[in-house]
């Protein structure tokens, strides 16, 4: 289990086995509107999220990983705007 330190001194810790929660739930209640992204390691953490949410939805069978990667690559740069 991976942990860091935050600003505030507090420890953080991942999930066991590096897991992504689903995208659903974390959009959960936000009528919709995407939360702005704060940096490129944000921006590209929503890409891998709905690139996940691709693959879930698909069953998790098989599929092309890098066009998962490219749909929501667009998702999210218009998530984003300007």
């Amino acid at each position: 289990m991976a942990s860091s330190k935050n600003g505030d001194d507090q420890t953080l810790v991942a999930p066991a086995g590096g897991a992504n929660p689903p995208v659903d739930s974390l959009t959960e209640g936000l009528d919709g509107a995407a939360p702005k992204q704060t940096s490129e390691g944000d921006r590209e953490q929503a890409i891998r999220e709905a690139a996940y949410a691709a693959y879930e939805r698909r069953g998790k069978t098989e599929g092309n990983p890098e066009q998962d990667w490219l749909d929501a690559e667009a998702e999210v740069n218009a998530r984003s705007g300007p």
